[in-house]
C-alpha cells in the first residue's frame, strides 16, 4: 500500500492565515506527502499568495470557478487522490512538525480506522483557549454522542472513503465520519497528543450555538438515519458532552498557560 499523504485543504479569502497552515506542512518530518489546495473563487489575496506555490511539484493547486463551499472544495479535492492516505488541513489550522510522522507510525497496525490527534483550540492571535481529546478507540455509537474528531488532525486510506463525498449540510465533517462508519465495522483511533491546533475566530460559523445544534440534529436524522427517539438521545448526550468539552477545555487551558 502507498504511503503517500494526500493532504486536502480547502480555502476561502484565507490570505491572512493559509501561509502559516501552509508552512507547517512544509516542516513536516514526514516527507512523503502532496498539497492540494482548492481555492474557492477567493476575492482577497489568497490566490496571489497561492502563485507563489505553483512551481512546487508538491502542490497542486485547484481555483473554483465562482465559490461552491467548504464541501464541493473537499471534494474537488478528494478527486485528485488516486492513492494512500488522505489527511485534512483547514487553511486556517495548522500542525506540529512530526504530526505526521506520529500518525504513519500510529497507522502500522491501524490503516483500517480513521486516525486522529488531540487538538488544541487557539484564537486569531495564537493564544491556547483550551485543548480536546478524543478516546483512544472509538466507534459509531461514541460518534453518535460527540463528534471527537477535530477536521484538521484526521487521517484515513482511500480505501476506507472510496467513493464517498461530502455532502452540503452544516457539520459537514461530522456527516463525513458517521458515512464512514455506519456501513462498516471501521473504529476510530486517536494519537493521545496534541499534534493540530485549531484556530476560532469571532465571526466563525461554529460559534452560533443553536445553528450548530440544528445542523446536529439534521445530521443524526438525515445521515445517521436515526428514528427520532434514538436521535433524541444521542442529540442530548452530544449537547451534555459538548458542556463538559468545554469544562475540560477550562481545566487544560489552566494547566498549559496562555501561549502555545
Amino acid at each position: 500500500m502507498s504511503d503517500l499523504v494526500n493532504i486536502i485543504m480547502p480555502a476561502f479569502n484565507s490570505e491572512r492565515t493559509i501561509q502559516y497552515s501552509i508552512k507547517s506542512v512544509f516542516e513536516q518530518s514526514y516527507r512523503h506527502w502532496r498539497l492540494i489546495v482548492v481555492d474557492d473563487c477567493s476575492s482577497d489575496g489568497t490566490a496571489r499568495i497561492l502563485r507563489e506555490y505553483e512551481n512546487d511539484p508538491r502542490i497542486t493547486i485547484v481555483r473554483n470557478s465562482f465559490n461552491r463551499g467548504v464541501s464541493a472544495s473537499r471534494n474537488v479535492a478528494l478527486d485528485q487522490v488516486k492513492e494512500g492516505w488522505i489527511a485534512f488541513l483547514d487553511s486556517d489550522d495548522y500542525w506540529l512538525k512530526d504530526k505526521l510522522e506520529r500518525q504513519i507510525k500510529f497507522a502500522e497496525n491501524s490503516s483500517d480506522c480513521i486516525i486522529h490527534t488531540y487538538y488544541a483550540v487557539v484564537d486569531e492571535r495564537k493564544r491556547l483557549r483550551g485543548v480536546r481529546k478524543g478516546p483512544i478507540e472509538g466507534d459509531l455509537e461514541l460518534l453518535l454522542r460527540r463528534n471527537y474528531i477535530g477536521t484538521s488532525t484526521a487521517m484515513v486510506r482511500l480505501e476506507l472513503v472510496k467513493s464517498l463525498r461530502f455532502i452540503e449540510i452544516g457539520h459537514e465533517d461530522y456527516a463525513f465520519w458517521i458515512s464512514i462508519l455506519k456501513n462498516s465495522q471501521f473504529k476510530t483511533k486517536c494519537v493521545p497528543e496534541v499534534l493540530t491546533f485549531y484556530q476560532i475566530s469571532s465571526n466563525s460559523l461554529s460559534g452560533n450555538k443553536l445553528r450548530a445544534a440544528r445542523w446536529t440534529w439534521v445530521v443524526l436524522r438525515k445521515v445517521a438515519g436515526l428514528s427520532r427517539f434514538r436521535a433524541l438521545c444521542s442529540f442530548f448526550s452530544y449537547a451534555i458532552s459538548a458542556f463538559l468539552i468545554r469544562i475540560e477545555e477550562k481545566i487544560s487551558f489552566k494547566k498549559m498557560g496562555d501561549k502555545v
